[in-house]
């Protein structure tokens, strides 16, 4: 069952994450020759009627710079038919033709070669070239056609999406992220278009066949996988009152879409003050592209969003809607700084443009809408996801490599790079700015763009403008006495993979704190080290809020404080550095005994989150015992903030799957205590004064409430489904309401309940119902759903049937009385579209005791025959046994053992 979660942009980018695969074999990454460069591009592209082609044509005109004397100039092409005849390079007397045009299909890189030699100085290259409109859900990017239905109306659209190496599949060009250009385009499109792209209009006229040419200005210099261009129909535009800030969208989606426009205006001032510098472009449109592949594409400019993700209507939307528009708004605003304005100069330094667009996004949210808290959650939503993930599952992969072996048909890796590249990336520049703090942070960035406008930078380029700004702060003298260098320090973060754990053992007579490193999860052939920020507060000294450094801990090193003897220390405020911390056994009791005290709130909230996300960490990695790991969570039963909440709902998600087990009733009983003392506070009704935390936190404790059995919190579930039912005019169910009321309602209503349920399902026939009906706990009332299902031919098809089947196994096989049901009238109830032995593949796989797997083997026994499907039931129900076996060690090694 799906529950809105409070997401930052990262949890987008997680779901549609762009293309950065940048070869299909790592190992064949090759970089252009460097003896030509493009200075000036001008494209025309005529554009048929998008209903009826799928060809475009194009012509190049690029002022070529010779820098070094060749026979060729070498660019890219992918996918293109070029007209080789009508290829030419002119300078101011000659006129040169290619004599080959040579193609490798590995590295997409075209050759011309001529035979005369080529000498330094400027030449105009002109070809001639079709291309063809990739289609949506292809997977190519490029330049897409998409169909969409707009006031009944089928239409195509065509947009870009050409990061990071897909320009080539639009026109020739340099694709490299560091070879920049001018640009200016002409489109030849049918008159009902409208054009747009990275910067304004300059000029159009119509010409015959109701045909129209669009003139853009001339572009500063731009990385070709920049351009972008969105051709459209019935599109209307808003604007802000200079015109800077245009949103583009269906006419039917104009209120839905202001939401947009508000926070463009409100992010854009924010971060020019903050960089000093302007966005460098004229104007940035905001286009809204229904079935755009991916969240949001920010060239520079220009921004396409897939529009389900930028709508809001506050008339049925739940207010923290907004929280996950403005996130993927502000992130694109964000890019256009420091992934357009400057880029990287290679795939390998993408981090540097991702981890700063999500790191600003964040910053600048937290200054909007304080009570949004933008920054915590990105600690709690964000950074401990990344933690989890970076634990060496790929050895040999660090923040700076990763992208350049990245593999898109390689699920773990893609997942690793998405962590890496929007997770690990800003926490780790979160690290820097809390280490130096604000000003100097701040001063970095305004030399960072001082010293590289419309450049390509490296890691480099930034550790030198901190490092200035640095020396500039009066205030850190301590780093300045230490020949403090940023890059010595940044470069144990970006080219090592994993994160430090902090070992802090206390000296109990003495008071005397030793603080020193390892690598997590430490091997013999990874131990690595890193310079790690150290900050702390105790008990005598409850600071929480002073983030700078005390000092470095360096390689190989041990930092040393005192504290009272009787006190606790907390290491590493507000969780400021990207690591873990590990801490004695007494030390641990200590701070155990404090939050559980009315005196919890004076440890920060982002280092409870803390402190129970590492006590996972290290429970799983068999360091932290699970009766230390139950008495730390007891303490949520007083905890009424989210953020602290937030690594506990993540661990009941890692672990659903295991509360099926038998195993699992004194864990859920202990969960149960806990989420009483919530709910008491946080209450079953939605106010209207809530803030989005508090409502988060709300819909989250109720789902785990009732997941591990709180019986009131089902009960009012099912009250408010009752009164819905009976009235739901007057007891309206908001969406994001729809599935604690609808699911654990009916999982304790009785059958007049589940009947009226049924009733919806054939008004209305949708899908949604199958699920909402199969929540029913009660064996008779799923039983007579298994009945209606397998008889009703009229209400379900073969089809429906069998998928309405399987979720009846997945969710009720575990139930006796179901199973006793399934088995005895096994010939009458199996979907016709279901084989025998798939059937009792399926309840193998759902059932979770050996009594119930016994059960299961006797019928099988009994029933087939054949001694080859014998045999093999047999394999699968060893194979089930010992994956349970796995599964009870899994879930008591966590959380307890001998739990019955």
């Amino acid at each position: 069952m799906e529950f809105p979660k409070l997401l930052l942009y990262i949890g987008l980018i997680l779901a549609t994450v762009r293309d950065f695969c940048i070869a299909d074999d790592p190992g064949h990454i090759h970089r252009l020759p460097t003896n030509s460069i493009p200075v000036d591009y001008h494209i025309g592209l005529i554009i048929p009627d998008l209903e009826k082609s799928n060809t475009y044509h194009g012509e190049t005109n690029v002022t070529v710079s010779i820098v070094r004397e060749s026979f060729y100039i070498s660019l890219h092409s992918q996918g293109l038919k070029i007209n080789e005849m009508a290829t030419t390079l002119m300078n101011d007397t000659i006129t040169y033709k290619p004599t080959n045009h040579t193609y490798d299909h590995k590295t997409n890189i075209l050759s011309l070669y001529f035979e005369e030699q080529l000498y330094r100085g400027n030449y105009t290259l002109n070809m001639k070239f079709a291309g063809n409109f990739s289609q949506i859900g292809s997977g190519s990017g490029g330049f897409i056609k998409i169909p969409y239905t707009d006031e009944e109306k089928n239409r195509t659209l065509a947009a870009t999406l050409l990061v990071p190496n897909k320009a080539r599949r639009m026109f020739p060009c340099w694709d490299e992220p560091a070879i920049k250009a001018y640009f200016m385009i002409t489109v030849i499109h049918h008159e009902k278009y409208t054009v747009l792209s990275n910067w304004p209009m300059r000029n159009y006229y119509f010409t015959e066949n109701d045909m129209k040419v669009t003139y853009f200005d001339r572009t500063s210099t731009v990385s070709a996988y920049l351009v972008g261009i969105v051709i459209v129909s019935n599109f209307v535009r808003f604007t802000n009152t200079d015109q800077s800030v245009n949103v583009w969208c269906r006419s039917s989606l104009t209120s839905q879409a202001r939401f947009v426009l508000s926070i463009a205006e409100r992010v854009t001032p924010l971060l020019e003050e903050y960089t000093n510098k302007t966005k460098g472009v004229p104007k940035i449109d905001y286009v809204m592209v229904p079935n755009y592949p991916i969240a949001g594409m920010g060239d520079w400019g220009i921004i396409i969003y897939d529009e389900s993700k930028v709508v809001y209507d506050d008339s049925k939307d739940p207010t923290f809607q907004r929280r996950n528009i403005a996130s993927l708004v502000a992130y694109e605003i964000a890019y256009q700084w420091f992934g357009n304005f400057i880029n990287p100069s290679w795939w390998s330094d993408l981090w540097l443009s991702e981890g700063f667009a999500v790191f600003f996004q964040v910053y600048s949210l937290n200054k909007i809408f304080e009570d949004w808290r933008s920054m915590d959650c990105f600690v709690t939503e964000v950074m401990h996801d990344s933690l989890h993930l970076d634990d060496g599952s790929l050895d040999s992969v660090s923040l700076l490599v990763l992208t350049l072996n990245f593999h898109a048909n390689d699920t773990l890796v893609n997942q690793l790079f998405v962590n890496q590249i929007f997770g690990k990336a800003p926490a780790i520049l979160r690290m820097l700015y809390y280490a130096v703090g604000d000003e100097v942070f701040r001063k970095g960035i305004i030399e960072y763009f001082a010293t590289n406008p419309f450049g390509s930078v490296t890691p480099d380029d930034l550790w030198s403008a901190m490092q200035s700004a640095l020396q500039m702060a009066p205030y850190i003298s301590y780093m300045q006495q230490q020949d403090f260098k940023i890059k010595d320090v940044m470069d144990t973060w970006i080219n090592q993979n994993r994160y430090p754990v902090l070992n802090v053992t206390i000296n109990y007579k003495t008071g005397e704190v030793a603080v020193t490193q390892k690598c997590f999860r430490v091997t013999e052939c990874i131990n690595n080290k890193w310079w790690i920020p150290m900050t702390y507060a105790d008990q005598s000294n409850l600071d929480f809020s002073n983030t700078m450094p005390n000092n470095w801990l360096g390689p190989d090193q041990t930092s040393r404080v005192e504290i009272n003897i009787r006190d606790w220390i907390i290491v590493n405020v507000q969780q400021t550095a990207y690591c873990r911390v590990y801490y004695d056994n007494t030390n641990m009791e200590r701070i155990i005994r404090y939050l559980n005290s009315e005196e919890y709130k004076n440890i920060h909230v982002l280092n409870r989150a803390q402190i129970i996300d590492d006590a996972y960490a290290f429970l799983l990695e068999d360091q932290l015992d699970s009766s230390v790991f139950m008495n730390l969570i007891h303490y949520l039963r007083r905890e009424r903030d989210y953020v602290a909440w937030r690594p506990m709902f993540r661990i009941l998600e890692r672990n659903e799957e295991y509360f099926s087990l038998p195993e699992s009733k004194s864990f859920k009983s202990h969960m149960v205590e806990i989420f009483d003392g919530v709910l008491q506070h946080v209450g079953y009704e939605e106010n209207p004064d809530d803030d989005d935390i508090t409502k988060m936190l709300r819909l989250n404790a109720l789902k785990w409430a009732c997941t591990v059995g709180h019986v009131e919190c089902k009960r009012k579930a099912a009250v408010k489904l009752s009164e819905h039912l009976a009235d739901p005019n007057t007891h309206k169910v908001p969406q994001w309401w729809e599935d604690w009321t609808y699911c654990f309602g009916l999982a304790v209503a009785n059958r007049t309940t589940w009947d009226k349920i049924m009733e919806l399902y054939q008004r209305t026939s949708d899908k949604k119902f199958w699920k909402i009906l199969n929540c029913a706990e009660d064996p008779d009332i799923i039983v007579n759903y298994l009945n209606i299902t397998a008889s009703n031919t009229t209400l379900f098809n073969h089809k429906q049937h069998a998928l309405i089947f399987n979720l009846i196994l997945e969710a009720h096989a575990r139930n006796d009385l179901v199973l006793h049901y399934i088995l005895v009238d096994f010939n009458n109830i199996i979907p016709r579209l279901f084989l025998t032995t798939l059937t009792i593949k399926k309840i193998i796989s759902n059932v979770f005791s050996n009594e119930q797997i016994s059960r299961v083997n006797r019928f099988a026994e009994t029933y087939f025959k054949d001694p080859n499907t014998l045999s093999s039931i047999r394999k699968l129900i060893e194979n089930r046994k010992n994956n349970l076996k796995e599964s009870v060690d899994i879930f008591t090694k966590q959380f307890g053992r001998n739990q019955t």
